[in-house]
Formats: C-alpha cells, sequence, structure tokens
C-alpha cells in the first residue's frame, strides 16, 4: 500500500513518453525532389505539349480551393528531413492599372437604375477591353441580354518582365473586369479588378517534417535568377537547350554541387499551353454565366483572392514537379522516430526506499515480538479471538462483571487485559491472560 501510493504520486515524473530515433526499422527516404525538368509530348515536333500529369495539375490548381504539397514517404507517421532543394514553380500576382477610354452612351450618374453603359480601357498590355456596366433591374439585364463582365489577357511584361532573360517565364496574363463576388452593379458601386499574375521556374528549398502523420511543410528559400555565367546555346535545337540555376550546397556552407536545370523545349511547352489557355472571357445573361472555357470559370472565381489563387496553382504545378525525373541522395535522406518509454530511475527512489523502510520496520517487529514474549501487543483484531478462542477463566470473569456492572464495565475490564497466544498440550492454540 506504501509502495502504491508513492508510485502514484511520482510515476508522472518517473514514466516519459518520447519519439526517439528508430534503429531497426526502415529509413525515411528522401522527400520528393527534382533537379531537372525536360518533360514533354511530341518533342522533335515544331509544337510540343506538356504532359497529361501537368496539364491535369493545371486544371486542378485551378479549380480546387486548396492543393496540399506533395508527401514524402514516412514508414513510422513521425518523421523529420534535412532542409531539401528542389526544382519548384513560383507564381505572384501585382495590382496593375487601367484607364478609362470612353463609355457608349456616356456615364450619367442620375439617370436612374435601368441606365446601362459600356465602357472601354486601356491596359498596360495595351488591350482595349470592353466591360458593360448595368443596373440591377435594367431593361438590358432583365431582358437577358449579354453583359461582358471579365477578360484574361496576355500580358507584356508590365507587373512582371517577362521577355527578360534573368528568369524562366512560363505565364504572364491580366485580369480585368469586375470580381466573381460582383453579379452586377450600378455606375456608383461597381469595382473593376486590374491584376497580373505570372509563374516561372524557380528552385526552392523546403523544410519538412511529418508528425502523427500530419504532414507539415514550408518553403525557407527560394531561387528566382538563372546562373548569370551561362546562356543558352542558340545553335542548338530547343530540345537541346537548357537554362541552368546557379549551383547550390546539399548543406549550408557546403561544397555547390547541386546544379538544377529546365529544357528549353520543355519550359516553351509549357509556356505556349498555359498562354493559350489562361486567354479567353466570360459573359452573364439574366440567369445564365458564359465562358470561353473551363479554365476561364476557374480563374474568374480566383479573383476573389488572386495572391492565393496563384499560389494554389503554383503548388499544383510543383508537385508534378518534384514528382517527375526524381533525384534522390542518401544527404537528404530523413529519420524516422519511433513511439519510446524513457524511464527516469531517480523519480522511483523515493517509493522504493519506503518500501525498504516499511519492511525493515515490520520484520523488525516480528522478531522483537517473537524475542520478547512479554511485549506489549501492538496491533489486535476480533477475528483473532473468534478463530483460537479465550481462556475460560477470563471469559467465566467477563460474563460475570457483565450481569453485575453492565456492559460498559465489562467492555473496560477487557480491554485493559494482555493476553498471549499459547499452544495446549492438546497442540490446539488459545488466548491467555498475561
Amino acid at each position: 500500500m506504501v509502495f502504491s501510493l508513492a508510485y502514484n504520486a511520482m510515476a508522472p515524473q518517473a514514466i516519459r513518453y518520447e519519439l526517439l530515433p528508430s534503429k531497426d526499422g526502415p529509413v525515411a527516404e528522401n522527400v520528393p525532389r527534382s533537379e531537372t525538368w525536360d518533360q514533354r509530348i511530341g518533342h522533335g515536333t515544331s509544337k510540343p505539349f506538356p504532359p497529361l500529369e501537368m496539364v491535369a495539375a493545371i486544371y486542378d490548381g485551378i479549380l480546387t480551393e486548396e492543393v496540399k504539397p506533395i508527401e514524402p514517404p514516412c514508414p513510422s507517421g513521425n518523421c523529420t528531413w534535412p532542409d531539401t532543394t528542389s526544382l519548384a514553380i513560383c507564381g505572384a500576382c501585382e495590382k496593375s492599372t487601367y484607364r478609362m477610354l470612353q463609355c457608349d452612351p456616356p456615364q450619367c450618374s442620375e439617370c436612374g437604375l435601368n441606365y446601362t453603359s459600356t465602357c472601354e480601357y486601356i491596359l498596360p498590355s495595351g488591350a482595349y477591353p470592353r466591360i458593360m456596366n448595368v443596373a440591377a433591374d435594367s431593361s438590358q439585364w432583365m431582358s437577358g441580354g449579354e453583359i461582358a463582365r471579365f477578360a484574361a489577357i496576355p500580358g507584356n511584361g508590365h507587373a512582371f518582365n517577362y521577355s527578360s532573360t534573368d528568369r524562366v517565364y512560363l505565364l504572364d496574363v491580366e485580369l480585368f473586369g469586375t470580381s466573381f463576388d460582383t453579379i452586377h452593379g450600378t455606375d456608383s458601386n461597381l469595382t473593376l479588378l486590374n491584376t497580373e499574375c505570372a509563374l516561372w521556374m524557380c528552385v526552392q528549398t523546403y523544410h519538412t517534417e511529418m508528425e502523427s502523420t500530419i504532414h507539415h511543410e514550408r518553403v525557407v528559400s527560394k531561387e528566382d535568377e538563372l546562373d548569370s555565367d551561362y546562356s543558352v546555346d542558340t545553335y542548338l535545337q530547343s530540345d537541346a537547350q537548357l537554362y541552368h540555376f546557379p549551383p547550390m550546397s546539399i548543406r549550408p556552407g557546403g561544397l555547390k554541387s547541386l546544379n538544377f536545370t529546365v529544357n528549353v523545349g520543355a519550359a516553351e511547352s509549357l509556356s505556349r499551353f498555359l498562354t493559350n489557355s489562361f486567354t479567353g472571357n466570360v459573359s452573364t445573361h439574366y440567369d445564365t454565366i458564359d465562358y470561353s472555357s473551363n479554365f476561364m470559370l476557374g480563374i474568374w472565381q480566383g479573383t476573389r483572392d488572386p495572391d492565393a489563387w496563384i499560389a494554389n496553382l503554383a503548388q499544383s504545378m510543383t508537385n508534378v514537379v518534384r514528382s517527375f525525373d526524381q533525384t534522390s541522395r542518401p544527404q537528404y535522406n530523413g529519420t524516422s522516430y519511433e513511439l519510446s518509454i524513457d524511464v527516469l530511475w531517480r523519480w522511483m527512489f523515493f517509493p522504493i526506499v519506503l518500501v525498504l523502510c516499511s519492511a525493515a520496520f515490520l520484520i523488525a517487529v516480528i522478531l522483537k515480538t517473537a524475542s520478547h514474549p512479554e511485549a506489549e501487543t501492538w496491533k489486535g483484531s476480533p477475528l483473532a479471538f473468534l478463530l483460537f478462542g479465550l481462556q475460560s477463566d477470563v471469559k467465566a470473569e467477563g460474563l460475570r462483571r457483565m450481569s453485575e456492572d453492565g456492559w460498559v464495565a465489562t467492555q473496560k475490564e477487557l480491554g485493559e487485559c494482555r493476553v498471549r497466544l499459547v499452544t495446549e498440550a492438546n497442540g490446539g492454540r488459545r488466548f491467555y491472560a498475561v
């Protein structure tokens, strides 16, 4: 009992559960990574096409609300990896400017709710989109006439220097018109969106870990610019030309031995597909929405948060880049952890000492009682008297006192009586008064 109480008090400190590196289990292999991108269908032809996995990833990035990073293999469900560098795709959006050229008919702030005006704008790309501003109950809206709402137009590098040779740009597009949340409005409250978004090849370094099968990953650094010491060999066909990023080291301060390259033909095929897919418009009727492609509907929905939308698209495409042509290096292998029980024996010292002291005290009492019969009783139980019986003289005296003085006097008299367990001649045992 003493040990149980002491153990319960000390157990929370004495036993600790912790994750320790697995010694005999399988190794946590590399986080998915790639050092080159040269994937395309029909290379050698005039217009190669991106692999279907990349096309599916583009659809997924545009139409899916959130894309998660690709998960690494972790046999135990708890793993860590060294910071890992891989080819990736980066993206960003920047707000741009626009200028209204003319409206037909001219704008009229006092013409009532039935007023409709189509305005022409000029964008930094030089495009001239026409957007109709129509009131909620105007005749144009109520009659079901088509209303131009949104357009995606190839950019000319106003916010992103698309023609620069320092980056491998894949897409530069201007998004202009009413946002997805604005279905209709009046001249006084119509809000127009003008954002330039771009995608480009880059190199990113990831900090990755998995805890209880939940994957966590974040970008700790990235490289956007190409290596200025390398230039594309224009004497070669695009299928054989390569873009080079600056050499990088596996460990901070280590030898820069990692070389990341992008095939020019593969980049051009991906850029051509993105530019064609991200060009179109959206129009609305009274009860329907017309869009030139599923891409355009997804792009229009993305105007609610362009930064999150382009990041989602870049993540989806990056997952494909990292899963193709995976390059494994032993330096990037991770550590798998297993749940272990660690006993801190110093916290067990106190309950063990209590048990030893209690045992020593009990043994001392037993030896003392056995060697000194006259020792006073230190503990008693009525059950012992029921089992072995009491000396007849003591019982008779107790009954006599009970009849004469009552139960209280008898209890006091017998309570002060000291007895000793004695072996009788017939081998039985009985308590006798001392």
